[in-house]
């Protein structure tokens, strides 16, 4: 019989082992700040674009190569000139880094935020990542 609860214990372990990383967790103290819908995470870039706007899509077009480059880079992209809900995210992020969204693109990670977008832009945004 010690046998059986010996295997019992060793299957119990394993399946622990394989949910435990789908249950969710609480979020402990000093976590990242949830954002709206949107939820500031280490490791994770959020572009605030407009659609049509030339920067914006250049930045866009730039993020699909970083993606290649950082592939554990989470990059998360919201349209503000025709999406309200879009728009309230980035004032609520604005507000919670302390800037004011003057433009876009806006990019952000982590309490780094960027207004508009170039070359030396891009490599800071890279160096960053």
């Amino acid at each position: 019989m010690p046998q059986a609860g010996a295997a019992a214990l060793v299957g119990l372990g394993v399946l622990l082992a394989l949910l435990l990383p789908a249950l969710p967790l609480a979020a402990p103290a000093g976590a990242a700040p949830t954002v709206g819908a949107v939820e500031a995470v280490p490791g994770t870039l959020l572009l605030f674009h407009g659609e049509g706007c030339p920067h914006c899509a250049a930045e866009r077009e730039w993020l699909e190569g970083l993606a290649v480059r950082y592939p554990a880079l989470r990059i998360e992209q919201y349209e503000v000139w025709y999406d309200e809900a879009n728009r309230a995210k980035l004032e609520q992020t604005a507000e919670r880094l302390g800037f004011e969204a003057t433009g876009v693109p806006v990019t952000v990670i982590g309490e780094r935020v960027w207004i508009g977008f170039d070359d030396a832009k891009a490599e800071e945004i890279e160096s960053t990542v």
